[in-house]
């Protein structure tokens, strides 16, 4: 029986094995700078609608 409290290790683990292994190939390395412009564009969308919805919100 695998004890659950260290599945996030392992899968942290692997999975930080298998992105340093798919960042060696050039293919790795496009699909990691992409999967950062999306993170980076989804991350700043919310920030600007939290402060759309809760900073300029109208008395």
């Amino acid at each position: 029986m695998i004890d659950l409290r260290f599945v996030p290790f392992w899968v942290a683990f692997f999975g930080g094995q298998i992105a340093a292994n798919i960042k060696l190939s050039i293919f790795g390395l496009w699909l990691g700078s992409a999967t950062l412009v999306i993170w980076m564009i989804a991350i700043l969308v919310v920030f600007f609608y939290l402060i759309d919805r809760y900073w300029t919100r109208k008395p």
